[in-house]
């Protein structure tokens, strides 16, 4: 379903997608300095909410799983990452087979801060005029099928931006390649993540877009 903000003739131009997104990284200072990580062992307090690392690398691969599936979308032309710190995002990309074939479509940004809208609408009005611009949330992705897959050959009215609002379904995927791939950089155990000793997938789950909103690039 779509709600532009304002029609446009049918014979105006249309582009390729340009996707405008973050991914969080919590292996570095900029995020990790966020996470209050469980002891091991001791019991759970309710005044000082904590995380587990095993949930911390499970969201860490499920947002690299949302990252290679909008980038492989055939309506998406480009994508332009926002991140604090891009050299370790750039190292664990470039040991993923999917980033080594489509790695000239994706953009990593370094910001060294974590991005606020304010970021997003400076960097596209300086980097993305007259395109298509899709924003998006880090753990949203492009439905393969339906609307959005007509897209890749109908487009989107050009010079316009759209906010993906939100979800629409659960759905599964396997994240064994990139568990892999953040493993041999030493930045998780694949036993802690629950990988199959036998080489079987590893399963996660995340939630497809759907709906979206317009307003018109000035």
């Amino acid at each position: 379903f779509f709600c532009p903000a304002m029609a446009t003739p049918a014979a105006e131009a249309r582009s390729d997608l340009s996707l405008l997104t973050t991914m969080q990284w919590f292996y570095g200072p900029t995020w990790g300095n966020t996470l209050q990580i469980c002891p091991e062992r001791a019991a759970l307090s309710r005044r000082k909410p904590c995380v587990k690392w095993v949930n911390v690398h499970a969201r860490q691969l499920e947002l690299l799983e949302v990252l290679r599936r909008n980038v492989l979308h055939a309506a998406v032309s480009d994508l332009h990452l926002l991140v604090a710190e891009a050299p370790p995002v750039e190292a664990l990309l470039s040991r993923l087979r999917w980033y080594e074939k489509r790695k000239h479509m994706l953009h990593v940004v370094g910001i060294a801060e974590r991005p606020s809208f304010r970021t997003y609408l400076a960097y596209a009005s300086r980097h993305l005029v007259g395109r298509t611009v899709v924003f998006l949330n880090q753990d949203v992705y492009l439905m393969p099928e339906g609307r959005w897959a007509e897209l890749a050959t109908s487009g989107l009215p050009a010079r316009h931006t759209y906010f993906l609002s939100r979800y629409h379904r659960r759905t599964d995927y396997d994240v064994r390649r990139s568990a892999e791939a953040a493993s041999s950089l030493g930045l998780l155990n694949l036993t802690d993540v629950g990988a199959p000793a036998d080489g079987g997938q590893l399963q996660g789950r995340r939630l497809q877009g759907r709906r979206l909103q317009g307003r018109r690039l000035q």
